[in-house]
């Protein structure tokens, strides 16, 4: 294998350095017929590449050589002629909806591609998509990619590009394929206008959900979201206005006729419907030879009589309604001496309703999973047993908002006894733009922090659930303690504080 390391480097004369970061590094090179490769020196091992090089497809860079060696990876492969996404964004701004959907698909081919050999990327961003002239794409560096094992407890390494990589790609929880769709979500939402809400952004909002349970799964599952329809016309900037406009004409226009023909139709047979007055075919009145003069006089007649019923009883109504009114006044003076209610946690909004949440209950779950593992993975802790969840099954608090107003900002701080985490503040935007974050507090000499603060800068609408999950930026869980657990607290910014404690059950 160092043959081959030695290989790489001796054959191939560096033209250009295009990055270098980290201890890795990424030239534009040729060999000694003048043809241009790229040369990836990348400080880790089992890295897919060599298993990339027996599967060549259209969407992704040939590989041509690759070796392992001194801890680091040595790549030989195509030279993509095309400029990257991020780069046309930086020029030349958002890209056109079509576009970005042409592009989403493509990337559903070359995941779908990737995933059926068991390789997920981790790092799909606007720089590692380079567009061709013709509009294909090539998905390029795999620096951070790697292959599925169904042992793995978790991954060996965290990276990734923040505000594309997932929460787990930053956590405790192990990588999947549903990290690469949340990938491609951010992706396809960086390519379009900021305040973007067309035909688009069901799939985008599927792909970015924070839960990987409730993420998009599968490359057919995104392509499927992908693809248009006859109606997307109606979400496109600049048409939505006349397309609904025009739309509720129309519905205007059958109700209407609906309207004015159903009575007729049901009063009269087939027969006798154009004896008295049914619009022909060019529209104008049929009327009935027969009929009597005066009969329009009539009908006049009989509804000015019901329209003064009609206003009698309205005038009658109101004054009804108008002594109601007034009776209220008294009956509120009358009790003046009593004992003023106490404000609300927030004050009314413009139409006088309190926006306070009235009815939220919270739910711990997953504090009885935790097993024991050998402290070879992440930081070590001394005097500590370091612990792993099944995955998927991170420590989750579940917030159900039973109120018919929002529940603003909340939050759970967890309070741990004999039991911590080592990790860094950690908090990624949702599809909304609003903020989940995680932070740590209270740590010990150890640096294990007792005291983590799980909070979403958002609202919750009425009657929906809402999670925070224990799993941005965690590098790793320790029981300290022969009893550990965990004392809950939840607020919001307009509901009542709560708490609860959990048992911490490690296996």
């Amino acid at each position: 294998m160092q043959e081959a390391m030695q290989f790489i480097q001796d054959n191939f004369k560096r033209v250009s350095v295009l990055k270098e970061r980290n201890g890795g590094m990424t030239e534009i090179v040729i060999d000694a017929e003048n043809a241009i490769y790229i040369r990836k020196t990348i400080p880790y091992t089992g890295l897919p590449y060599r298993k990339l090089m027996k599967l060549p497809h259209p969407l992704l860079p040939k590989i041509y050589y690759a070796a392992e060696g001194e801890g680091c990876t040595c790549v030989i492969e195509q030279y993509v002629d095309g400029r990257n996404l991020q780069d046309i964004l930086d020029r030349e701004g958002a890209l056109p909806e079509e576009t970005v959907r042409h592009i989403g698909l493509q990337l559903c081919d070359a995941l779908e591609f990737l995933h059926g050999q068991g390789i997920i990327h981790r790092d799909i961003k606007p720089s590692n998509i380079i567009l061709k002239e013709d509009g294909a794409l090539c998905l390029i560096d795999f620096g951070a990619a790697r292959v599925i094992k169904e042992d793995a407890e978790q991954d060996t390494r965290i990276l990734g590009t923040p505000g594309f990589a997932p929460p787990e790609q930053y956590g405790f929880a192990a990588t999947d394929y549903r990290s690469d769709f949340y990938a491609v979500g951010m992706t396809l939402k960086a390519l379009l206008e900021n305040e973007y809400r067309g035909s688009l952004t069901e799939a985008i909002r599927r792909c970015v959900e924070l839960d990987p349970e409730r993420r998009v799964a599968s490359a057919r599952e995104l392509r499927t979201l992908l693809q248009s329809h006859w109606y997307d016309f109606l979400m496109k900037p600049g048409k939505r206005n006349a397309a609904v406009g025009l739309v509720a004409l129309l519905l205007v226009g059958v109700v209407s006729f609906w309207s004015t023909q159903q009575p007729a139709a049901q009063k009269l047979p087939a027969s006798g419907a154009a004896k008295q007055g049914i619009a022909n075919e060019t529209g104008a009145a049929v009327k009935d030879k027969k009929a009597p003069a005066d009969s329009g006089e009539n009908e006049k007649k009989k509804a000015e009589k019901n329209t003064e019923a009609g206003t009698e009883a309205g005038s009658e109504n109101i004054k009804k309604d108008g002594a109601l009114e007034q009776a209220a006044p008294s009956e509120n003076q009358a009790s003046g001496n009593a004992t003023k209610k106490a404000p609300p946690i927030v004050s009314s909004n413009k139409e006088g309703v309190s926006t306070k949440a009235d009815n939220v209950q919270f739910s711990g779950s997953n504090w009885n999973v935790f097993q024991k593992t050998e402290q070879h993975l992440g930081p070590k802790v001394a005097n500590a047993d370091k612990v792993v969840y099944p995955p998927g099954q991170w420590p989750r608090i579940t917030i159900q908002n039973h109120s018919d107003s929002p529940l603003k900002n909340p939050q759970a701080v967890l309070h741990f006894t004999d039991f911590g985490v080592v990790g860094s503040d950690f908090s990624v935007p949702d599809y909304n733009n609003m903020v989940i974050s995680s932070k740590f507090a209270d740590r010990g000499g150890n640096g294990v922090a007792r005291t983590v603060t799980l909070r979403y800068d958002g609202t919750v609408p009425p009657h929906e659930t809402y999670h925070l999950d224990l799993f941005g930026g965690i590098a790793g869980l320790f029981k300290t303690g022969a009893n550990p657990s965990v004392r809950v607290v939840f607020s919001a910014d307009n509901a009542e504080n709560q708490e609860k404690s959990y048992r911490i059950v490690v296996r």
